[in-house]
């Protein structure tokens, strides 16, 4: 009896242990081959150059699933760095990694940083470069999908020195999915942060205003690099922003549609703007509101701009100040602001086309 019982007792162990030992030693036989295939990927997908000061590759924490975290990630063109992040934790579906489909059960990025900086030669940092399509999937393609993309503690930064143009924002946190369709990457989700500063033509318009990005569905084609804002809208405070643009590489630009399109309080509007006017106005019914729509359209590259117009709208408002001799009660004002015929701050009008 006591001999059954050690032979039945060495076979659980030899079932037990056995995997667990098997595991470990796929996992060290593989290590440099799934270390290969992501810098692979990534340089790849992100055309540029990629470094990282640690790497770990585990079956075990996660079985059946595959656990990857890697630290202090440094990503390059050819000149310099244009992203980094502290550290990246990712959660891969274990069969699907190997057959080149590369399925993410979760992914999480804390300390990001993106820079897109265009300098004043005109010279761009190159990130979702455009691929050519081929006649079939190439064998050494991976196809993606993620779940519970998590982005925490992370900023992005964009530039253009020769307009005089700079952006930063500030993710706090966010919650996307990245799904594969044919040559779509498709990412929707939502995030929370806050617009640091938006400067343009060495302008400041906005600064260190919260915004919340809600029901985004953002796609990139991976071959035209053609990029598409879908679906979403943006919180700013108390204002409801819905933004629509399209974006397609064309020559040594980018072809482009923008349309931002919004309504809320006319103080609580104009308070989310830096810039002054120089009129002494004050707008003094709390009833008054202020409807916006922004649009830009054309050819853009490092050196030229697109036609862009402001359309609003004013209602119910009512104007006191020293350029004043009285009170002045607006029923309803519509007008345009653009950039001129020459696409540019020296050719910009104003124009009311209605006031009551």
């Amino acid at each position: 009896m006591r001999k059954k019982a050690k032979i039945l007792i060495s076979l659980l162990v030899v079932l037990f242990i056995t995997p667990v030992i098997l595991l470990f030693v796929l996992s060290k036989v593989h290590h440099q081959t799934a270390h290969d295939e992501l810098v692979d990927f990534i340089n790849r997908e992100f055309d540029g150059k990629i470094t990282f000061k640690d790497f770990s590759f585990s079956y075990l924490n996660h079985f059946p699933r595959v656990h990857l975290n890697l630290q202090d990630i440094s990503i390059k063109d050819d000149t310099k760095e244009i992203a980094k992040i502290g550290n990246l934790d990712i959660l891969l579906n274990l069969k699907r990694f190997w057959k080149k489909r590369l399925n993410i059960e979760g992914l999480t990025v804390n300390d990001g940083e993106l820079h897109l900086i265009t300098d004043s030669l005109g010279h761009k940092a190159h990130i979702f470069g455009s691929k050519k399509k081929s006649s079939g999937s190439s064998p050494g393609a991976l196809l993606i999908n993620a779940n519970i993309i998590r982005i925490h503690n992370s900023r992005l930064h964009f530039a253009n020195e020769i307009k005089g143009n700079r952006s930063f924002f500030y993710i706090k946190e966010s919650q996307l999915d990245l799904i594969t369709q044919d040559s779509l990457l498709l990412l929707k989700g939502s995030l929370e942060g806050r617009l640091d500063s938006l400067i343009s033509n060495n302008t400041t318009l906005f600064k260190g205003q919260p915004v919340e990005g809600r029901e985004v569905v953002f796609t990139i084609n991976r071959y035209s690099g053609e990029k598409i804002l879908k679906e979403g809208y943006v919180m700013a405070h108390t204002l409801r922003l819905e933004p629509r643009f399209k974006m397609k590489p064309h020559e040594d630009g980018q072809l482009i549609e923008l349309h931002i399109s919004g309504e809320d309080n006319f103080d609580d509007v104009l308070s989310l703007f830096e810039f002054h006017t120089g009129i002494n106005l004050i707008q003094v019914n709390p009833e008054a509101k202020l409807k916006i729509s922004y649009n830009q359209k054309g050819f853009v590259n490092p050196f030229l701009r697109p036609y862009s117009e402001l359309d609003f709208e004013i209602s119910n408002a009512e104007f006191t100040g020293e350029d004043l001799p009285f009170p002045l009660k607006v029923g309803g004002i519509k007008g345009n602001y653009n950039n001129g015929e020459g696409h540019s701050p020296e050719t910009s009008e104003l124009q009311i086309d209605t006031i009551h």
